[in-house]
């Protein structure tokens, strides 16, 4: 290099920002191998869904719950006024007794760890695990309990955080979010709460009490996106955090049917998802799952893309009884749905060609 000038610039550079070396790669970079051989999962797929032959639980108990452990590595079901305790499920709580207490065994032996009484002026109507510390109880005396819960080897120990009013009826149905620190009451004349659980303040009243003609049967909360799926008879409403309504739509095509309950898929560990499902159960063994699609003028819609059935409809009984679907939990790469009689069946994700390391395997 002749020119001082030049020289000093280039020296100058080289001390601030480094030597700049010379194109090393003269060929694209190759992909990743995960994203070579990614898996696909229940939100591209979904369309795919077949069921096994034969239940994979039978309890002859209403299946109020289903819960995958993965420290056990299987489904655990809860009938009703049971939850087992997140997320190892080595033990369980109970309540709906005589004396009004709550109760908590031990999974494998049912030793009991606690017991406690009065929680609530008269029987507790529902209640649910925020995270592993957070239970909330809903009461036939209108209000809504928080307590931290805590465990040695020998006992179970609970501890009131705070209760909060607002309902006039008995809290019948509790959603919650901890992703959005969010809570969602609902009580039996219809009137529906959205709580902060960091500051325990109502937030807003999604839904005035309308005494009972618009009682909601479930409800959920996405953990991904916000959303909040509200279920009333064959109607499902969608709403964001701040209230704002997305869709309402009917979703039952018989006169005599509703929805039962309802389910967001939510990915496996926060992951991004290509579409935002809804899965709602219902009467006679159905389970329907919804797409949350934009219209072209810009409207929020549910879009059927499957439908499962527990029974596959026959010419021959026509008039079979088949039971209503009462929980359905959507993973990764199976969906499980619970019915009425205790049956539990898996519905697993089929693999299209050349998707995933195993492509062609069948």
């Amino acid at each position: 290099m002749q020119d001082e000038v030049e020289k000093l610039a280039t020296i100058g550079i080289i001390h601030n920002f480094g030597q700049t070396p010379h194109q090393v790669f003269q060929r694209v970079h190759p992909r990743r191998e995960e994203e070579k051989h990614r898996v696909e999962r229940l939100d591209t797929i979904a369309e795919s869904l077949i069921k096994l032959p034969f239940p994979l639980h039978e309890s002859h108990e209403r299946v109020m719950a289903l819960t995958y452990s993965l420290t056990q590595e299987r489904l655990l079901c809860s009938p009703p006024c049971k939850l087992n305790v997140p997320p190892a499920c080595k033990s369980y709580l109970q309540w709906g007794f005589a004396d009004n207490s709550l109760r908590f065994y031990t999974a494998d032996n049912r030793r009991m760890l606690g017991l406690y009484e009065n929680l609530h002026i008269g029987q507790i109507s529902t209640a649910l695990f925020a995270d592993s510390k957070t239970l909330i109880t809903g009461g036939a005396d209108s209000t809504i309990g928080v307590w931290t819960i805590g465990f040695t080897s020998d006992s179970a120990d609970i501890q009131s955080r705070t209760y909060l009013f607002g309902h006039r009826t008995p809290v019948s149905v509790l959603a919650a979010s901890r992703a959005f620190s969010t809570l969602v009451s609902a009580s039996v004349d219809g009137q529906v709460f959205l709580w902060d659980l960091n500051r325990f303040d109502c937030v807003r009243v999604l839904q005035e009490a309308n005494n009972g003609s618009r009682t909601i049967q479930c409800a959920k909360v996405n953990n991904l996106t916000g959303h909040i799926a509200l279920c009333s008879g064959a109607y499902v409403r969608i709403l964001t955090l701040n209230g704002h309504l997305l869709v309402e739509q009917r979703v039952c095509d018989a006169e005599d049917d509703e929805i039962t309950c309802c389910a967001f898929y939510e990915g496996a560990a926060n992951e991004w998802v290509e579409r935002v499902l809804l899965f709602t159960g219902h009467k006679r063994g159905i389970v329907n799952v919804w797409s949350l699609v934009t219209l072209r003028d810009g409207a929020w819609h549910l879009q059927l893309i499957k439908r499962l059935m527990h029974v596959e409809p026959t010419r021959g009984e026509p008039n079979i009884q088949v039971p209503t679907i009462t929980c359905v939990l959507p993973m990764s790469q199976a969906v499980y749905t619970g019915d009425e009689d205790g049956k539990v069946y898996e519905w697993n994700c089929v693999q299209r060609q050349g998707a995933g390391p195993f492509a062609g395997w069948r």
